[in-house]
């Protein structure tokens, strides 16, 4: 290096060796961003969202940190940081004890909470007020409110919100056995670490509707579930085998798949996996989990699991778990039957199998006719509840349910035919058949769109947008039917995976098009090029469809 360049270096400092301009993920996680735009090539190599914006910092964090805040002298944090008067004086009757009349905002961020406007609960529920003339209890006063970790304010808000509007959101159907709100209610009024949960998934879900302050109080909640499950764990494995935990790590999976799908949840569905398999061992002399809450938690990863394998065409983590249950019967939580994620499990497995020569091509042939058989055979029934219901007493709503419940099941079978020809006979997506599929796939959505679109149709939805060609018409619609699950307050779930499915989704679609998989290709329908292990899963490693 010249002396100019020497004398350069000296002028200005310290060598800066982070990137300025880096996206918020790279900084959050203290690596240097190559700053590519609109997705950075280590986010993208890493599987994770890449973010471009400015990041506030405030001054109340910077002095509970201990840290320099913009310009702020020493002199200005030491007079910030005096010690505080030791003169007494009531707070406002109901408001709680004494406290110093030198006081910062954290001193009391746990009693006086300001009302926040703009929360809109679905049945019309008023918010409590501030003014104790206003301000009455909720319906159920959870153990947690009474507890050191409590927010007498926000807490009842964020319990009430996942009471009516999340818990009926997470299924395609709200029913008298949503377990989502008649299973996990309870066990959060007797256990903190299940109520942190609770008021997390209602925090987020409130911070996704555009109350953004509330997504660190989601953020809190959820690592102190976390904190006193792993001292639980840490403690005694065996003794930690229980119902409220095996249903924590549960909904930290639907924490992980609504916050920007984290790839996390897959570890979170290895842990539950462990849990059970810990409770059900032969060496544990305790009760362990339940069987209603192993049999409700072994079903939602089940499915969790076997749509996500579609994709990143991994080994399945759940085969033995699931009890025994009715595998043509339509399940009102995910718009289809057992028998049929059953097949979808199998699909995949002999496509994996057939990747990498793990199987003759005599045997595969005969496995492929067998799945094929089932598949087209396959028959889903509506629940036994609404079967029984004399047509003439049904209700507008109960025609609605077995409205949505039709189309679902049909919808679902529609895109498990069309993953079959595109995994097991490598179909092109220009054929006849292929158009005809996803013309089907449009068809049965139309009517669930834009009102009963749910989380539960994002995997037919993705698994027709990647083999939509080059009408633009077409991929326009899908990307229509997208937008309205990211939009949707009963799309939880999928609202935070659509971002990630759409950019796999639009990458499909570029390579497809520079690839040149149409013109000539268009009339060769057997030997089309295999678009789903070519584009789909190298793409979708953690990516949660359902």
């Amino acid at each position: 290096m010249t002396s100019e360049g020497n004398t350069l270096q000296k002028r200005s400092g310290r060598r800066v060796t982070h990137s300025r301009g880096g996206c918020l993920t790279c900084k959050s996680r203290k690596l240097r961003c190559p700053e590519n735009k609109p997705i950075c090539d280590r986010c993208y190599k890493d599987n994770r969202v890449c973010n471009y914006g400015i990041q506030l910092r405030w001054e109340d964090d910077a002095r509970k940190r201990g840290i320099k805040h913009g310009r702020t002298t020493r002199a200005d944090r030491a007079s910030l940081s005096t010690s505080k008067s030791s003169v007494w004086i009531s707070l406002p009757k109901g408001q709680g004890g004494r406290h110093f009349l030198n006081t910062f905002t954290s001193d009391v961020e746990d009693i006086v909470v300001p009302v926040l406007e703009g929360l809109d609960f679905d049945h019309g529920d008023s918010l409590w007020k501030i003014d104790d003339a206003l301000y009455t209890s909720p319906t159920i006063a959870p153990t947690l409110f009474l507890s050191k970790h409590s927010n007498l304010r926000m807490d009842p808000v964020l319990f009430d919100y996942y009471d009516k509007s999340v818990s009926n959101a997470i299924p395609l159907l709200d029913s008298s056995s949503n377990f989502f709100r008649h299973m996990i209610l309870p066990l959060a009024l007797s256990d903190e670490t299940v109520m942190h949960m609770v008021l997390a998934i209602g925090a987020l879900a409130l911070a996704a509707k555009g109350q953004q302050q509330l997504y660190p109080t989601a953020l809190r909640h959820k690592q102190r579930s976390m904190q006193l499950l792993r001292k639980q764990i840490s403690t005694d494995a065996f003794a930690s085998a229980t119902d409220a935990n095996v249903i924590v790590i549960l909904m930290l999976c639907i924490f992980e798949t609504s916050d920007n799908c984290q790839i996390s949840w897959t570890a979170h569905l290895s842990a539950a996996i462990d849990l059970m398999r810990l409770a059900s061992s032969r060496y544990s002399d305790l009760p362990g989990i339940s069987p209603q809450v192993g049999e409700f938690v072994s079903r939602f990863f089940l499915v969790k699991d076997a749509l996500g394998r579609t994709a990143c065409g991994k080994v399945a983590k759940f085969k033995d778990e699931l009890p025994p249950v009715d595998t043509s019967e339509i399940d009102v939580s995910i718009g289809c039957s057992y028998g049929l994620i059953d097949i979808l499990s199998r699909i995949t497995d002999l496509a994996r199998d057939l990747r990498y020569s793990l199987t003759t091509r005599a045997a595969s042939h005969m496995q492929v006719l067998e799945i094929e058989d089932q598949l087209s055979s396959l028959t889903q029934n509506l629940p036994q509840h609404i079967l029984q219901s004399p047509s003439s007493s049904l209700s507008t709503a109960d025609l609605n349910q077995v409205t949505i419940l039709h189309h679902s099941s049909l919808l679902m079978h529609t895109a498990a035919t069309l993953y079959l020809q595109a995994t097991l006979h490598s179909i092109n997506p220009y054929s006849t058949t292929a158009q005809s599929l996803i013309a089907q796939i449009k068809a049965h959505t139309r009517p669930l769109s834009p009102t009963h679109l749910r989380s539960a149709h994002l995997w037919p939805l993705f698994v027709g947008a990647v083999f939509s060609t080059g009408a633009d018409e077409e991929r326009v619609w899908f990307l229509n039917q997208f937008d309205i699950l990211e939009k949707g307050e009963r799309a939880l779930v999928a609202r935070g995976a659509v971002g990630r499915v759409k950019m796999i989704v639009e990458r499909v679609w570029k390579r497809r098009d520079l690839d040149g998989s149409g013109g000539g290709h268009r009339e060769n329908e057997e030997n089309g090029a295999m678009d789903w292990e070519r584009y789909v899963q190298p793409l979708s490693d953690g990516l949660c469809l359902g």
